[in-house]
Order: C-alpha cells, then sequence, then structure tokens
C-alpha cells in the first residue's frame, strides 16, 4: 500500500486535497476490507448509512425512499461512491 495520502487538485485554486470516496455497505464484509484499503492509502472514507448519522465519517441515505443527503456529501468533499 501506498505511504502517501491520494490528493487531487481543486480547481478553485490549485492546491491538492485529500480524495474522499462515499462507500456504502461499508460494514460489511468486504465493505469494511475496501474501508480499510483506501484510510491505509490516505483516502478519507465516508460512510453511507441507513439511519441518522452519528460521526463525521457518516452520511445518512434511505434507499427505499432515493434519498441521500446530498449536501453533506459535498460538504464531506466527496468526489467518488462505491455502491
Amino acid at each position: 500500500m501506498n505511504s502517501a495520502p491520494d490528493v487531487r487538485p481543486d480547481a478553485s485554486d490549485g492546491t491538492l486535497k485529500p480524495v474522499t470516496i462515499a462507500i456504502t455497505g461499508a460494514s460489511g464484509l468486504i465493505g469494511t476490507a475496501l474501508t480499510d484499503a483506501l484510510t491505509a492509502d490516505g483516502v478519507r472514507v465516508i460512510r453511507l448509512v441507513r439511519r441518522e448519522s452519528h460521526s463525521p465519517d457518516e452520511v445518512s441515505w434511505d434507499p427505499p425512499r432515493r434519498w441521500v443527503d446530498v449536501d453533506a456529501l459535498s460538504a464531506a468533499g466527496v468526489t467518488a461512491v462505491v455502491h
């Protein structure tokens, strides 16, 4: 695994920002392994949870209602979602 954090250029000012990825199923077998691997590589992971979020690394979503807190994803700087 990479010891340097993954970064991307910020289009607004050209500075480098950490990569942030949202993951559904992050508490499952594959999601846990993926979260651990990404985090070890310096990627910030946001877990999509089907309840009220309780920590800064969680964002609520409700698949049956086809709803996700897009404002929270945007505020967290999420650039990709793994589902």
